[in-house]
């Protein structure tokens, strides 16, 4: 393991100035996700009609798809 010279601050080591970057990030990423982590646990969850409502969506997508399915194959 090599030294530095003691005249030398170790903040002009181009490797040490680039592990200290990424630590900073790392730190910031965590705070981030740890806020993540906390909104998703406080999160409710979706009313009876908001599914109602996303059933009702995926449902009549299903009925467009059919009938054009069905179209396109009494039309051959």
């Amino acid at each position: 393991m090599t030294t530095q010279p003691s005249g030398q601050p170790n903040s002009q080591n181009p490797t040490l100035m680039e592990l200290r970057s990424l630590r900073r990030e790392f730190a910031e990423l965590k705070s981030e996700v740890t806020g993540l982590r906390a909104d998703l646990n406080n999160k409710k969850p979706l009313d009876i009609t908001d599914q109602v409502a996303k059933g009702v969506v995926v449902a009549g997508f299903f009925w467009i798809v059919m009938a054009a399915f069905f179209q396109a194959c009494m039309s051959l």
